[in-house]
């Protein structure tokens, strides 16, 4: 990332008139570098099952999920939740 190569350069370039490029260009050049081996395991949870366009706050009913996957990050938690104390024990 500190030297980028002529692919990495050109990425730049295509990437200086978009939205946001900062939400991809890293991403992008990481797993296009054959050197770094990457893992299809997802370290991220959320709970999709409320029919919303937002996940659901997490509770006691999903941490048997949370236990099983052992995620990295878990969304969404709610300020002040009674399961925070109960996600750091199982995952701390």
């Amino acid at each position: 990332l500190l030297h980028p190569d002529t692919k990495a350069r050109h990425l730049q370039r295509y990437l200086q008139s978009r939205i946001v490029p900062d939400e991809c260009y890293v991403q992008t050049v990481v797993a296009n570098d054959p050197a770094i081996r990457q893992s299809d395991r997802t370290c991220r949870l959320a709970f999709w099952d409320g029919g919303g366009a937002h996940p659901q706050d997490v509770s006691a009913k999903h941490l048997p999920a949370i236990a099983e996957q052992q995620p990295h990050f878990v969304r969404k938690v709610g300020e002040g939740s009674p399961v925070a104390d109960e996600l750091d024990r199982l995952l701390g």
